[in-house]
């Protein structure tokens, strides 16, 4: 069976000190009989929200295959060790690849990033485009709906004030 981990280490630790992390987990990996296929490291990024009062986390992407029955130990192993902020276990697909953080820049407005632009992975900017057209599509629909209501507010309206209709 085939499996991935992302691990948010903490950033505070010095590259010494990360590195020996990473050969801590690789280590239990093959102490609980995974073999390693893949890995992608992301470096330093910042989170969504504070995990343990820190707003960048250094990440980590492993790849690796062996036998379901060893994966509760090997959690539980992960649990233990220290340095470890939050980490992500899924079993994926035989025939699954690990999509590589990519370094391909999109162009972003000077007033949204320092350096004028930011670097998103191909994945990451199919998502945004898909994200864009959908505001598009909703901010026509809402277009829509208004003048639909104008109208409905015109026929009420022209209705309550019809002589001949008794209220």
């Amino acid at each position: 069976m085939k499996y991935e981990l992302m691990a948010i280490l903490d950033p505070s630790r010095s590259e010494k000190e990360l590195e020996k992390l990473i050969a801590e987990i690789k280590n239990a990996l093959q102490e609980h009989e995974f073999t390693v296929v893949d890995e992608d490291i992301w470096g330093i990024r910042h989170l969504a929200y504070k995990i343990q009062g820190k707003e960048k986390g250094y990440y980590i992407i492993l790849n690796f295959t062996g036998e379901g029955k060893n994966t509760l130990p090997f959690k539980r192993d992960l649990r233990l060790m220290q340095g470890i902020m939050r980490t992500l276990f899924i079993k994926v697909d035989d025939n699954y690849k690990l999509m590589r953080f990519d370094d391909a820049p999109l162009e972003m407005p000077e007033e949204h990033t320092a350096a004028g632009t930011q670097k998103l992975s191909d994945h990451a900017k199919a998502l945004s485009e898909k994200v864009a057209a959908s505001a598009s599509e909703s901010k026509e629909d809402k277009e829509d709906a208004k003048s639909k209501d104008e109208d409905l507010d015109e026929k009420v309206t022209a209705l309550v004030e019809d002589a001949d209709i008794d209220l």
